[in-house]
């Protein structure tokens, strides 16, 4: 699992990530953990939606990531991490930076008094 989390690693490194994942899913309060997958129910929000994933994650694969895209309206993006696994937001922080800053750009120039309609971007 912690290959699949976080790639390759040292195995003193691997010991102590494992650990870790033990005690998680001994004491953690979510009801979603790698072992068990609650889903969030489908329907879209009337806020902006903003989904992120790793491309090389298989936690939660890109497959998965697009069945919010039926659900899915003007403004709203999805964006795949091309390097990353589960945890790409740790391990490439700029790069989700970059999309999310362009993300509310795009939000803020579509709500002022010349905003005009914008498609769905693809992956």
């Amino acid at each position: 699992m912690v290959r699949e989390l976080f790639g390759p690693q040292q195995r003193s490194a691997t010991r102590f990530l494992e650990e870790i994942l033990r005690q998680d899913l001994e004491r953690s309060l979510s009801p979603h953990s790698l072992w068990k997958v609650d889903s969030i129910a489908p329907g879209g929000v009337d806020v902006p939606l903003f989904v992120a994933g790793g491309r090389d994650d298989t936690i939660v694969p890109s497959q998965a990531m697009k069945g919010w895209l039926r659900w899915f309206k003007p403004g709203d993006r999805m964006w795949e991490c091309p390097q990353g696994r589960y945890f790409f937001h740790r391990f490439f922080p700029h790069l989700l930076e970059d999309e999310l800053l362009r993300f509310w750009e795009e939000i803020d120039t579509s709500v002022g008094p010349n905003a005009t309609s914008t498609s769905v971007p693809s992956i």
